[in-house]
């Protein structure tokens, strides 16, 4: 094989090897529609979002709790209702940082909290830190 031919082929691979690793458009700027708090599965009611965070969210008796943005979160200690233990698919959600007084979920309302898309199609996700 010649010299240029090597070359155009090394070229070639590694230009589908980028168009691989670059997300879909649809990927992206998925809108956040729900807020995870953290919830003893036992009593369904509302603990503090260090209770999920330590252990991953994997704590056998807590897990985060999803509630869609316009409804209401509430406080500390109290039931849960009107959310799902099931993350939202297809869309992206935060973990975290709902005011634990309670009150509407918005993203005007979370401060802080670890956002996570769930792309869809092959269960792909990307996690950041919100702000």
């Amino acid at each position: 094989m010649s010299t240029g031919v090597k070359i155009g082929l090394t070229a070639a691979v590694a230009g589908v090897g980028l168009l691989v690793l670059m997300p879909d458009s649809d990927d992206r700027d998925q809108p956040t529609t729900h807020a995870g708090v953290c919830v003893d599965k036992d009593t369904n009611t509302r603990l503090p979002d260090s209770e999920c965070e330590g252990s991953g969210g994997t704590h056998v008796h807590h897990g985060w709790y999803f509630i869609p943005f316009g409804y209401s979160a509430p406080r500390l200690g109290a039931p849960v209702s009107g959310g799902s233990f099931d993350a939202p698919r297809g869309t992206s959600y935060v973990t975290g940082g709902v005011d634990g007084r309670g009150g509407t979920v918005s993203s005007q309302s979370v401060h802080g909290g670890k956002t996570t898309t769930v792309r869809g199609g092959f269960g792909g996700s990307g996690k950041s830190n919100g702000g």
